[in-house]
């Protein structure tokens, strides 16, 4: 008598049907939009300080910040910066929701910058996608923030860097 050797279909159902089972739990789990959002947040830190820089290095050849009396858009206010101390103002890792210099019709997705008149302390802003990546440099803890506000207040995820 000779045997037959391999899996009935019952048996490849049963394990096609845990693994599919299994995979839902672990996506579910990872939670997948939040593994997008952390590099986002990530990248935004960094492009603040690349500004930052290139903010410090233009006062030290100029004695004074540019100048922005409201909240202005980076790439806007900030074009005096290129291309002698930076090659290009970063854009962020995610397009804006509308067009425009207001931060709150922009999305709140882009960076944003503001100085007093005299060009001597600044304020860079953006709003970060997870509440964590903000708690590092909060926009109302920072000592030149004073009574801004952006898109209201108290901002939720506001990150932020300032003239040291």
């Amino acid at each position: 008598m000779s045997k037959n050797k391999g899996f009935t279909i019952i048996e490849l159902l049963l394990v096609v049907s845990l693994i599919a089972i299994l995979s839902g739990v672990t996506l579910t789990v990872l939670n997948v939009s939040q593994l997008q959002k952390r590099p986002r947040d990530a990248q935004r830190v960094s492009d603040l300080g690349r500004m930052q820089t290139a903010l410090e290095l233009f006062f030290a050849d100029n004695r004074v910040y540019p100048t922005a009396a409201s909240w202005a858009t980076a790439s806007g206010a900030l074009a005096a910066l290129k291309p002698s101390y930076i090659s290009d103002i970063p854009a962020p890792p995610t397009t804006p929701a509308a067009t425009g210099s207001d931060p709150c019709t922009a999305g709140n997705s882009g960076y944003f910058y503001i100085s007093d008149a005299t060009g001597n302390k600044y304020v860079l802003a953006t709003i970060m996608e997870l509440s964590a990546s903000a708690t590092s440099s909060t926009c109302t803890g920072l000592s030149n923030w004073g009574g801004l506000s952006l898109c209201g207040s108290p901002v939720a995820n506001c990150y932020g860097a300032q003239n040291p």
